[in-house]
């Protein structure tokens, strides 16, 4: 008796997975496809290549690299710029306030930066920020308008991050002082 159900619940489900796999489109594998695509288009195989039929396969790192290149030559991929910034220019550290409530980056300042004219930095963000200088609480909902800062975010090996004043930025063509014209 007990076999009985079994036996009807197996046949009721080798049914509906057969009405399944009827239903499914078939594919077919990518190098027959390739291949055949190849062959509608009357690219002939290389008689030399005694392996995968006569088509060569494509290594995907190749692939990714010479393709990288070719984004970066074409100026579409990311772009690291490096600037220099001035001797003895104002620089700021970021304080880790992820913890605090607020999304709102802080600032400490660390005073001029020395040995700066020979250092290559990489030129990463602008922020606007609160320098918590002098500040025993931090209330975030009285924040004094003075204390916002608008600084750029500038990365150079075992430095690190430094936030430091746009006009302290030069650029590898400029040199001398800036002029500002109004």
């Amino acid at each position: 008796m007990s076999d009985d159900w079994e036996k009807k619940y197996w046949a009721q489900r080798q049914q509906q997975l057969q009405k399944k796999s009827a239903e499914l489109p078939h594919f077919e594998p990518a190098h027959i496809a390739q291949d055949k695509m190849r062959a509608l288009q009357g690219a002939q195989p290389n008689p030399r290549d005694r392996f995968n039929g006569g088509w060569k396969d494509i290594d995907p790192l190749t692939a990714m690299y010479t393709n990288q290149d070719g984004i970066a030559s074409r100026g579409m991929g990311p772009q690291q710029q490096t600037v220099s910034i001035r001797e003895g220019c104002l620089y700021w550290r970021p304080i880790q306030s992820q913890g605090f409530g607020t999304t709102m980056p802080m600032v400490r300042s660390c005073g001029p930066f020395v040995g700066a004219s020979n250092k290559i930095f990489e030129l990463k963000n602008e922020c606007h920020c609160l320098c918590i200088d002098d500040m025993e609480v931090v209330d975030m909902g009285k924040v004094d308008q003075g204390k916002m800062l608008n600084l750029v975010e500038v990365r150079a090996p075992f430095i690190g991050s430094v936030l430091v004043r746009r006009e302290d930025i030069v650029t590898p063509g400029e040199k001398g002082p800036r002029v500002l014209k109004g």
